[in-house]
């Protein structure tokens, strides 16, 4: 398993799903927020598991849609 530091996580996320965060942005999300990727601390440094980051990316995401007027599953 691969484990990103926090701004190879905005990268990815950035890149690969049209989310644009910031290293701050996900430091702030970990005080205060539950519904924030996973990571884990070696020491003082964060990292997020590379596979569990693209997973919360992909159910951060609504399903396709036409039309804004149809609901989100």
């Amino acid at each position: 398993m691969r484990y990103l530091s926090p701004a190879e996580a905005c990268d990815i996320l950035r890149d690969e799903f049209g989310i644009p965060r910031t290293p701050a942005t996900l430091a702030k999300i970990r005080c205060i927020s539950s519904d924030g990727p996973v990571f884990v601390k070696a020491g003082r440094l964060v990292r997020y598991p590379e596979s569990e980051l693209r997973e919360w990316a992909r159910s951060f995401l609504s399903p396709i849609m036409r039309s804004t007027s149809h609901k989100a599953a």
